[in-house]
């Protein structure tokens, strides 16, 4: 009798078993792409890194499908499964204009939404606390923080908004970075500031100033005297009284003189600004700081995908949840 008992309850198993194995229902999914991961109704701690053909089980319902595939932007759609149905979804993947913003795949790649670049070796620290030497990966929740950067005495500080939905690339530098040292080299003074030579940014700042200063003020000078000079030769041309006539002619002439000294004036003036601004352009492009530019580092974690990338790069990985 106990034997009829165990075998009555392994085949009422059986056919438990069986019944709920033909009453599942879900999604099978395939794409002309082997790597991605697939991200359910937007829940992205729970992204599924599958391959093709995968099946997805699912209880009956809407669902937004989410495909995050390398260098391109997500492919979101949505699906009703049905009781009891396997709905089979064939996706062909075109390669479009590839815009991190708009992929998660970095994302859930480097399982991080910060990654901070410094200088090599220089303290990383998140809201206060130190959290490793660059290059750092940081996976926290979403919110306003602060990184700060700190490389012997020099130091960095940003706040940024961290989304848990996309990663964000921080290049924090404690030194100049030599593209936009070259850009701020067309304003006087702005490359010298920039590179901490705030002595010779201010000086070069304060004689472009001042050179431009003097020059707009002798060319008014010289127009006013170009006027006085036009003003007088006329009423001496229409004058009949002798003495208004040499009058005239004497304030022509001292105005003439008038305006040929202030054209000079003005025009070395204007010799002054070009030097200074020359001098300060070639300064801002071949000075080099005081302890040197930022040297990028050679990796784009929205373009390079590798396994072994973060050991490579030496990019330590510190989660906040």
């Amino acid at each position: 009798m106990r034997n009829i008992s165990f075998l009555l309850i392994f085949l009422f198993s059986g056919i438990n078993a069986f019944a709920q194995e033909n009453t599942q229902s879900g999604i099978i999914i395939s794409t002309n792409i082997n790597d991605h991961f697939l991200i359910i109704d937007d829940d992205f701690e729970n992204a599924v890194r599958i391959t093709e053909p995968d099946t997805i089980f699912l209880d009956p319902g809407t669902y937004q499908f989410r495909i995050a595939s390398p260098l391109k932007n997500d492919f979101v759609f949505s699906e009703n499964i049905s009781p009891n149905e396997f709905l089979i979804k064939q996706l062909n993947l075109h390669s479009s204009n590839y815009d991190p913003q708009f992929s998660s795949y970095p994302l859930l790649y480097w399982d991080s939404n910060i990654i901070v670049f410094s200088e090599e070796n220089a303290d990383i620290y998140l809201n206060g606390e130190k959290v490793g030497l660059t290059a750092v990966a940081l996976k926290i929740p979403s919110g306003i923080v602060s990184l700060k950067a700190e490389n012997n005495s020099l130091s960095s500080i940003k706040n940024i908004y961290a989304s848990n939905r996309s990663l964000q690339v921080i290049n924090l530098t404690t030194l100049p970075v030599k593209k936009k040292a070259l850009t701020l080299s067309f304003i006087p003074g702005g490359s010298q500031f920039y590179k901490q030579q705030k002595i010779k940014g201010g000086l070069l700042a304060a004689g472009f100033l001042s050179f431009v200063t003097t020059s707009i003020i002798f060319n008014q000078k010289f127009n006013d005297a170009e006027n006085d000079y036009d003003v007088f030769r006329t009423f001496y041309q229409s004058s009949s009284d002798p003495s208004d006539v040499l009058r005239y002619a004497r304030l022509a002439e001292e105005s003439l003189d008038d305006s040929e000294k202030y054209y000079k004036q003005r025009n070395l003036a204007l010799l002054g600004t070009g030097v200074i601004y020359l001098y300060n352009v070639l300064d801002g492009l071949l000075s080099e700081p005081s302890q040197g530019y930022y040297k990028p580092w050679n990796f784009d974690p929205y373009f390079q995908f590798s396994n072994d990338a973060l050991d490579f790069y030496g990019i330590t990985v510190t989660r906040k949840f």
